[in-house]
């Protein structure tokens, strides 16, 4: 039986919204299951987001509860991954810090594309002198190494969970400006457009009701890579001292910390939460790789 078999059959029976809803989510669920490697990143993503929501409930210990008698103990049935210089559990450390990583790394990238959508769909729009000043503006940002523009912003900020945000969804707009301005240069010129204009509706209703709704997929596979890059930005300046503020759990703070022990066979300070950030980026890219073929029209039946 052919998938367009069981997408018939498996509209039998549904009722009329229910059949909607299934037409929308059929064909992205169909790649997902057909590609293992985009199912795997798919369900990383998910376990990723279900520790970070219930990471209370998962932890065994309080993560920033000092306890000196029980420093640097190896993984063992009472601290699974073992603990830290202070005596804290890494286990439940690792834990609560993907719950810090996931709110930076969804406050972050959700301020750059909202930002840098808009305003590079207005400049694709109406061009003109906004469109070339922001775009110079782009160009300016954009020729710094993204991580040392990233630093040179944390250190005038100063360290803090809410400045990690600010300076990572600095260094991610542009993208978005760019790539939006990119989509609706191209969406405006088509016959839809030229219809909506006909029929006398305004720039911006033509820019978010017509034009931005079918220029959304590609920046969307954006937002799944700029997940795994905003966390690795923060893992990244956490750990050189201008993220995240101890004793805070996050993995790269966690890594900065356990480094000077790696010498004395303390691994486990640095394996666990170097692993966390390893695969929860591996699980984003993967599934913005499954994304890109979900929004590829030649690949539809």
């Amino acid at each position: 039986m052919t998938v367009v078999d069981d997408v018939a059959l498996g509209d039998a029976g549904r009722p009329w919204w229910g059949a909607r809803l299934w037409k929308r989510v059929e064909y992205p669920a169909y790649i997902i299951r057909r590609n293992p490697v985009t199912l795997f990143g798919f369900a990383v993503v998910v376990l990723f987001v279900i520790v970070g929501l219930a990471a209370p409930l998962l932890a065994t210990h309080d993560p920033t509860a000092v306890s000196p008698a029980d420093a640097l103990k190896s993984p063992s049935r009472e601290f699974w991954f073992g603990t830290d210089q202070y005596g804290r559990d890494v286990y439940s450390r690792v834990i609560h810090a993907t719950r810090v990583d996931l709110f930076i790394a969804l406050s972050s990238v959700g301020l750059a594309f909202t930002i840098g959508t808009v305003l590079g769909a207005l400049a694709g729009y109406y061009g003109g002198a906004t469109d070339m000043l922001l775009m110079r503006i782009v160009d300016v940002i954009m020729a710094f190494p993204p991580f040392i523009l990233a630093m040179g912003t944390a250190a005038a900020l100063g360290a803090g969970m809410a400045n990690i945000i600010y300076v990572v969804a600095l260094i991610q707009a542009p993208i978005y400006v760019r790539l939006a301005r990119g989509e609706i240069l191209s969406a405006k010129e088509r016959a839809y457009a030229d219809a909506a204009r006909c029929l006398g509706n305004s720039g911006p209703r033509i820019i978010f009701g017509h034009l931005l709704p079918n220029c959304i997929p590609p920046i969307l596979v954006q937002v799944a890579v700029n997940l795994s890059w905003a966390i690795l930005n923060a893992a990244g300046l956490s750990f050189i001292g201008l993220g995240v503020r101890p004793p805070t759990a996050e993995w790269g703070l966690m890594i900065n910390e356990g480094m000077s022990f790696m010498l004395s066979g303390q691994l486990w300070l640095v394996l666990f939460p170097g692993m966390a950030i390893f695969i929860t980026i591996l699980g984003f890219n993967l599934l913005a790789d499954g994304l890109r073929d979900v929004f590829d029209p030649r690949l539809r039946w």
